[in-house]
């Protein structure tokens, strides 16, 4: 709970003081809130754009592509979290931004395992879309894995459907999102729109 509350204040004294005595590892997984099973310190840093806490942990040799048992990375907790919300820290979109920025450019990867969400996917349901035009201008695949007009789980241009988030969808479709794209034995990106 110390660590995991340090990072989320962006403490990073505590942090790094914590890893120089050994107490904790930079790739070491913590129970949060949010993964029971653990997250590593850098998806923690990343969720609450503690950026001084971030860039430490990345100085400090932080795998900055770790995923959750859930498969999350810290550039998709950057994507999808952008504001106050009661639990966060930063009350602005600017940190997470930051945050991003500093992930990718720190080697992050823009896409995820097959079959998962990606940090674009994220971005999208959130309607985050500066860190939208971010990720697609730095080449995330915007389509994510679709073969022959198929995917197992929901493209950016479905997440930005389901949440109704107009420009987000205005953003991938001029960025060659297909809207003919089906979830497989599911829907397309408009049909989940009606729905």
């Amino acid at each position: 709970d110390r660590v995991h509350n340090a990072i989320a204040v962006d403490d990073v004294e505590f942090v790094r003081d914590a890893v120089r005595s050994g107490k904790v590892n930079v790739n070491q997984l913590v129970r949060t809130p949010r993964f029971q099973e653990g997250a590593a310190l850098i998806l923690i840093a990343a969720r609450y754009a503690s950026l001084k806490t971030l860039r430490y942990l990345i100085s400090a040799g932080a795998n900055v592509n770790a995923r959750a048992a859930t498969g999350e990375t810290a550039l998709m907790m950057a994507a999808y979290f952008q504001g106050d919300d009661g639990q966060i820290r930063a009350s602005n979109q600017d940190g997470y931004m930051q945050t991003a920025r500093t992930l990718v450019e720190a080697g992050a990867s823009l896409e995820n395992a097959p079959h998962n969400y990606t940090p674009l996917a994220y971005a999208a349901y959130a309607g985050h879309n500066r860190i939208v035009r971010y990720l697609l201008e730095r080449g995330a695949r915007v389509n994510a894995d679709a073969e022959a007009g198929v995917v197992y789980v929901n493209t950016p241009l479905m997440m930005a459907a389901i949440q109704g988030h107009v420009e987000t969808t205005v953003w991938l479709l001029r960025a060659g999102a297909d809207p003919r794209i089906r979830v497989y034995l599911g829907h397309t990106a408009a049909e989940l729109a009606m729905k």
